[in-house]
């Protein structure tokens, strides 16, 4: 018997040990139209197996984050790894946006949530499942739910960095970490599970726009300068030294009080990262020190303005 026979025999006797445990906490589906339902014990028991890998290939992991919609995975996941490492933290994560499990731990049982338009859209379940729910009550360690900032800025970290298209549902467990949420894994391993990649290209788009807003390497500015043929050469040349990408321009004239030789230019630029987005202010201050910045302050949560 080859090894991967030898792996697939033990995967398939841990599911069918993962299915036994879910259908401890089972309750009855009723009026269920869709036989490939996320909260039925047997497609629990197959996501289950998603834990079993990770504790089989990662035995030193600390902690496992699982993006939440109805629960389904979540549960199995939990299931699976505290079953075969009881050390091991298990948090499920969540769009601030739709927190349909928090919710549902608030209550004591599952309640109805409106779904509104969001980055996470996969996640955007209405209600959780009542055998996942059952499942995760008392047992999970932690819900986690994670702003739409750090959901934009996750996908454009995975795409750059691990050359990989993830969608906001996808992303949310790594969004978790990057918010500063889970201080306490600092220096552990972690698993953060990467669950879709469901994404069009015009909202993958939009969505890497918003990152690049919200981290501040995408800014947008106003500054006066002088309504001659000179005064918007000077600030070109200092955007083209300081290598950031001028992605817009346009001059305010009309409805400016200051003096009548004075234009104002709003610009929208896109600077490397966000050491040089901030030294790209400081210089541009330097020269303008009347220029006024718009960026949104995600750490303040504080809506965004010009200042």
């Amino acid at each position: 018997m080859g090894k991967m026979e030898k792996v697939c025999k033990l995967l398939k006797r841990k599911a069918f040990s993962l299915f036994l445990d879910t259908m401890h906490c089972r309750r009855p589906i009723e009026n269920s139209t869709n036989s490939v339902c996320s909260d039925n014990p047997l497609v629990m028991a197959g996501f289950g197996t998603l834990g079993i890998e990770i504790i089989t290939q990662l035995p030193e992991a600390d902690a496992v984050i699982v993006p939440v919609a109805s629960g389904g995975l979540l549960a199995a996941t939990l299931v699976a790894c505290k079953k075969l490492k009881c050390t091991c933290l298990v948090y499920g994560a969540e769009s601030a946006k739709v927190p349909t499990m928090m919710k549902a731990l608030q209550a004591g049982h599952p309640v109805s949530v409106p779904v509104v338009p969001n980055l996470a859209q996969g996640l955007s379940a209405s209600i959780v499942g009542e055998n996942a729910f059952a499942t995760i009550k008392g047992r999970l360690d932690r819900m986690l739910v994670v702003d739409e900032a750090y959901i934009a800025k996750a996908v454009i970290n995975v795409l750059e960095r691990e050359r990989l298209v993830a969608d906001g549902a996808g992303v949310c467990a790594l969004a978790a970490v990057m918010q500063g949420l889970v201080p306490e894994l600092r220096g552990k391993r972690a698993v953060c599970i990467i669950s879709g990649g469901n994404i069009d290209s015009s909202r993958l788009s939009r969505t890497i726009q918003r990152g690049l807003g919200v981290s501040g390497r995408l800014m947008r500015f106003a500054v006066a300068v002088p309504d001659h043929s000179k005064g918007l050469e000077v600030l070109a040349k200092l955007i083209a030294d300081e290598k950031a990408v001028l992605k817009s321009l346009i001059t305010e004239q009309m409805w400016v009080h200051t003096d009548v030789g004075t234009t104002w230019a709003n610009i929208v630029v896109e600077t490397g990262n966000e050491e040089h987005a901030a030294n790209f202010k400081d210089h541009l201050r330097d020269l303008y020190p009347t220029a006024r910045f718009a960026m949104l302050d995600v750490d303040d949560k504080r809506k965004g303005g010009m200042r």
